[in-house]
């Protein structure tokens, strides 16, 4: 489905892990899934994330046009230098920053800034934790480039997302 992506959720020893490039790609050549349909999700408040051997991983990564998520931007270790270095190309807000957004319009002013420091940064953002239509039209608004969350669905299995798959496309 044209605009479809998959994002996988990675574990600190897995992206430390020497052999995850090689085997990455070599599962989406097994089952001939395109690597820019992909995007692998880290966790921002993993702070060895940074090293110098993970940044050479997540760049062989993106090297085969696979999407390196930073999740749950804004909570962890990231600063404005290492997010300028970070071979990610999207960030990925915690839904904290979401949750509220509707009642509390001071949480537009940090989710508003995010989406330009991504944009700034050449990164996309993406809006976690969308549960309302009033949430997705705020952040929609407010620029973010993707938004996910409860309001689209819950957690599926594979069985599931097959089935389900019509309902991710949404048209404007």
């Amino acid at each position: 489905m044209p605009g479809f992506f998959l994002d996988v959720n990675f574990s600190p020893l897995q992206i430390s892990d020497e052999t995850l490039a090689k085997k990455v790609l070599r599962i989406l050549k097994k089952h001939a899934f395109p690597g820019s349909c992909l995007c692998m999700e880290i966790t921002e408040s993993m702070e060895h994330m940074f090293s110098a051997h993970n940044q050479m991983i997540i760049q062989t990564l993106r090297n085969h046009d696979i999407s390196v998520a930073l999740d749950d931007f804004g909570v962890g270790y990231s600063s404005f230098q290492r997010l300028k270095d970070m071979p990610v190309g999207i960030l990925k807000t915690e839904r904290q920053f979401v949750q509220n957004i509707e009642d509390d319009s001071y949480l537009l002013n940090p989710f508003h800034t995010m989406v330009e420091l991504a944009h700034v940064a050449d990164k996309q953002l993406i809006a976690e934790g969308v549960e309302t239509q009033g949430q997705r039209k705020l952040v929609k608004k407010n620029g973010a480039d993707y938004i996910q969350g409860y309001f689209f669905s819950q957690p599926l299995t594979a069985a599931e997302l097959t089935k389900e798959l019509h309902r991710f496309y949404e048209h404007e």
